[in-house]
């Protein structure tokens, strides 16, 4: 029995090696804040662009106000309460979080993966949106 020991070792090594094959790499890139366009952080591109074409596809489904805690039909499948992508400023509870979520590939767990565009067009929105933010408190004092 000892003898098969370093086949079955070297098939558990190669099956591990194939399943990490088929994961998609990190992607790169961080929220700093730098941004060419804000109109593409304003409330309204949310709302015209970003809710349909990427939060309401990958995130709302568990990730919405509307749903009640817990795990079953009509509820947030387990997502934190803290975090809803439903609406503007829901997104902008803590944006740099939800791009680390969705450029290490945890989010979204179940569903369509992101694509390299999504995840493009997600960065550029959060950057935009920082900036605004960032220049709308820096106008207050």
């Amino acid at each position: 029995m000892d003898h098969l020991r370093p086949i079955v070792l070297g098939a558990l090594i190669a099956l591990f090696t194939l399943s990490l094959a088929g994961c998609p790499a990190p992607l790169e890139g961080e929220v700093t804040g730098a941004c060419d366009d804000l109109s593409k952080g304003e409330r309204d591109y949310f709302e015209d662009v970003m809710l349909g074409e990427f939060f309401d596809v990958h995130c709302t489904v568990c990730h919405s106000s509307e749903l009640s805690p817990g795990t079953g039909p009509g509820s947030r499948r387990g997502a934190p309460m803290s975090f809803n992508y439903d609406s503007y400023l829901g997104v902008m509870v803590s944006p740099s979080y939800t791009w680390t979520r969705v450029a290490d590939r945890t989010m979204p767990p179940m569903g369509r993966p992101i694509t390299d565009e999504e995840a493009a067009q997600l960065l550029e929105f959060l950057n935009c949106a920082v900036a605004l933010e960032n220049e709308e408190v820096g106008s207050d004092g």
